[in-house]
């Protein structure tokens, strides 16, 4: 691994590691994001009504976890 890669992935462990600790302090914004890296972010709702001419369709939607490496 080249030390330009590296120096990237510390970095974005220091970010990480001081947004976690934030989190621990009471901060909500932080807890808000970590709940949102780790959980997922909540479901918005969708209020739309569909009638006999015009009904609604629905596609599937899929989450998967991938790992960046590949």
């Amino acid at each position: 691994m080249m030390d330009d890669e590296r120096t990237k992935r510390k970095r974005l462990y220091n970010i990480a590691h001081k947004l976690v600790e934030k989190a621990e302090e009471g901060d909500m914004s932080a807890i808000k994001e970590v709940a949102d890296r780790t959980d997922g972010k909540s479901a918005q709702s969708v209020t739309l009504s569909g009638d006999e001419e015009n009904p609604l369709f629905f596609s599937e939607i899929k989450r998967s976890i991938v790992d960046p490496r590949d």
